[in-house]
């Protein structure tokens, strides 16, 4: 007999004592004819049933201790949780002030190379040298980072003299390391903009890890946000690119609309081939009715080395490309549908200061997911890329000389803005 079915048993055999005891007395000599069974033997036969019920009683309470005692072998009854341990749903019993996948609370992971110390996500350290740049001190008594002397200072931080202050994090809408190396999406490692994988781009070996090479197609959609888009203000594009010899043509390898249509606003990372030399890497701006601008290298880029380029538009001043560490001081330029450039410098686009830029279409690595007026759906695509990607990165704000210098400079083995 089952646990289920010694339970029923155990059910009905009460419900039944409980319904005779409470049964009013029989009337006072009551017909012999209406008696079956004498009231002895009735008696009886409920008292031997009393103690078949606290039998079952009994064998019930001994196979729920014994499935108490399973399940705390298992760690998965709350009630057999050892003093000190917090029973989770997921993992069991944990201690919160250790545990690195329920640090002060179920479910709270740190990631590596954090830690769970005293229920807080920390670095570990066995010297203050094992700190930065989140931290410059390791305290003796918890074995962890801190910053002067407080705790260890947050991803948009780096610790300098004691103190928090800003790093190349902040204003970085959006970074994906295209790292993963398997799977059909790849994370946006700050701000939730994770991107699918769109008719197979290959993954391969990067710049700095993983990257992706796409063979002319194969693309990684993005969806559109708010946070992806200028708007008003100043903004900054960067990547790692690879373009295989003689990979020359009109081709868009970090897009966002700027499709060079009147009516659609955005930028793009691209080859450019509207002229002369054609493939030409550049950074296109398109704003509403008033056009669009281009800032580019003056001669092809299809080497077969990864370079680093950052486009940059300072919304009252000028729109810049920067390859590998360097500004290009003498860019080649061009305009369409455009009132031309203010005051006639090539590259100063300050007349543009109050036009919001806000393009309607997906970001999308490796083609261009707008065609003239129109968005395109996912599968569609235009002005597909050859060539590899790595590393790609959106400010809502201008890198410094110095942040471009030391990105470059990191393409020896660091990432452009680690998460601890």
């Amino acid at each position: 007999m089952n646990l289920r079915q010694v339970m029923i048993v155990v059910l009905s055999a009460s419900f039944c004592i409980s319904f005779v005891r409470a049964a009013s007395p029989p009337p006072p000599n009551p017909p012999q004819a209406q008696l079956t069974i004498p009231a002895e033997e009735l008696l009886r036969r409920f008292e031997a049933l009393e103690k078949e019920v606290a039998r079952l009683g009994a064998e019930v309470a001994t196979l729920e201790q014994q499935l108490v005692s399973s399940t705390c072998d298992a760690g998965q009854f709350p009630l057999c949780c050892p003093v000190g341990d917090t029973f989770c749903p997921a993992t069991g019993c944990v201690d919160l002030n250790s545990d690195s996948f329920n640090c002060g609370a179920c479910g709270n992971t740190c990631d590596a190379p954090l830690s769970c110390v005293l229920g807080v996500c920390a670095l570990a350290c066995a010297a203050s040298a094992d700190c930065p740049p989140r931290g410059d001190t390791c305290w003796p008594d918890t074995g962890t980072c801190g910053c002067g002397s407080g705790g260890l200072c947050d991803r948009l931080s780096d610790c300098e003299g004691g103190q928090c202050t800003p790093n190349s994090c902040v204003g970085l809408n959006g970074y994906w390391r295209l790292d993963e190396g398997l799977g059909l999406t790849t994370a946006d490692t700050i701000d939730g903009h994770p991107g699918m994988l769109v008719n197979d781009p290959m993954w391969t070996t990067g710049k700095l890890g993983n990257a992706l090479a796409f063979g002319g197609g194969s693309h990684v959609v993005i969806p559109d946000a708010a946070d992806l888009d200028p708007h008003l203000g100043d903004f900054s594009v960067e990547a790692w690119i690879k373009i295989p010899p003689s990979e020359v043509g009109q081709r868009r390898i970090v897009a966002h609309g700027a499709h060079g249509a009147p009516g659609f606003d955005g930028f793009s990372l691209m080859q450019w081939c509207m002229g002369e030399p054609c493939g030409i890497t550049a950074l296109v701006m398109c704003v509403d009715e008033n056009g669009c601008w281009l800032v580019g290298t003056c001669q092809p880029m299809d080497d077969g080395t990864w370079h680093h380029y950052v486009g940059m538009v300072d919304r009252g001043g000028f729109m810049s490309l920067w390859v590998d560490g360097a500004r290009l001081e003498a860019p080649c330029t061009w305009e369409a549908y455009a009132d031309g450039w203010t005051n006639g410098q090539p590259g100063n686009i300050s007349h543009l200061a109050g036009t919001d830029i806000d393009s309607p279409c997906n970001l999308c690595l490796g083609v261009s997911c707008q065609y003239i007026g129109s968005c395109l759906q996912q599968a569609e695509f235009d002005e597909p890329f050859k060539g590899r990607l790595d590393e790609v990165a959106y400010y809502g704000r201008l890198l410094t000389p110095e942040e471009i210098a030391d990105h470059y400079a990191a393409g020896a083995g660091k990432h452009v803005c680690e998460p601890f």
